[in-house]
């Protein structure tokens, strides 16, 4: 069962001690793969001035369902700035038709600067200002990339967050751009290549297609409807999620993985109207632990959704 609602599809390693997994990144830093150098800012995947010229980082999502895209969340854990914030663009793409990477058409752009991200792990949220529609289905996805490009020369240095444990590369998900607009995969063998398989923690904002989202519905959010943040959140080895429903009917409260797939239905059938209090143990549907890493939840009632983000760490 896919996640149809705001979902955002992240990666999950943060560049603070309290979370940090995994080993730190490598690169393959010329054509003998046995050279091979550390991220000088540890883990995520490090971008702006560098000395192999790349110019842009993205992630592919698959939309198997009409949506509108609304924005983008981008997870940064370092940044260097030297003299004026250089600027920077969020971008969306579609595929370029030749090797399933990201087009060098860009269908929207939000324009930045470097000063305006935060690095704190919490993310920095970019709103388009019209959504962008995508027509995909339960056997074909509608592809889009959601990425962060700068200019060649640019100045500072910043660190994209991303998850070791990740297969965004064997999945074709994540991907950069370099100075001569060729695009390749992350761990794609070449003159410069990353020894890590994994996603980036950039969330694409989308809803079903017509559709508000519950954030923005503040009159039904008023009568009684609301998600609250899990606590604590990050959680090991159990975390709460409260909630309340406006009046009498079906409820059903769901886990799901950065995939969309159901981990774990905590809530499903009749509800009176009042407060509520879940707790999840980290556990899927057949009682096992799942793996460190970001998970939804999304409360389900009437024609009312709201997701929100949690995540596990071991």
């Amino acid at each position: 069962m896919r996640l149809i609602s705001t979902i955002l599809v992240l990666c999950s390693v943060l560049s603070f001690t309290a979370f940090a997994q995994g080993d730190p990144d490598t690169l393959f830093y010329g054509d003998d793969p046995a050279t091979v150098f550390e991220n000088p800012f540890g883990w995520g995947y490090i971008a702006g001035t560098n000395e192999y010229g790349d110019v842009g980082k993205y992630q592919r999502f698959d939309f198997f369902g009409e949506f509108d895209v609304t924005g983008a969340i981008i997870y940064m854990g370092a940044m260097s700035i030297v003299d004026d914030p250089d600027p920077i663009r969020i971008v969306f793409k579609r595929t370029n038709g030749i090797n399933g990477g990201p087009s060098r058409e860009t269908i929207a752009t939000i324009n930045t600067t470097a000063d305006q991200f935060d690095i704190s792990g919490a993310g920095t949220s970019f709103t388009l200002p019209a959504p962008i529609p995508v027509n995909g289905n339960l056997f074909v996805p509608d592809t889009l990339f959601v990425g962060v490009e700068w200019d060649s020369t640019h100045n500072d240095t910043f660190a994209v967050l991303c998850d070791t444990a990740g297969l965004g590369d064997l999945e074709d998900r994540a991907w950069e751009m370099f100075s001569d607009s060729t695009v390749q995969r992350f761990n794609e063998q070449s003159s410069f290549s990353w020894l890590l398989d994994a996603d980036m923690w950039v969330a694409a904002l989308h809803y079903p297609a017509g559709v508000v989202g519950i954030e923005a519905q503040g009159d039904n959010l008023s009568k009684g409807f609301e998600l609250r943040q899990n606590y604590p959140n990050p959680f090991n080895p159990e975390t709460s999620i409260s909630f309340s429903i406006p009046s009498a009917g079906t409820a059903s409260l769901t886990i799901y993985d950065i995939a969309g797939k159901e981990i774990r239905s905590l809530v499903n059938g009749h509800l009176a109207a009042g407060e509520y209090l879940e707790r999840w143990d980290g556990r899927d549907q057949a009682g096992a632990l799942v793996a460190s890493g970001i998970y939804f939840y999304q409360l389900a009632f009437d024609q009312f959704k709201q997701v929100r983000r949690l995540v596990l760490m071991k």
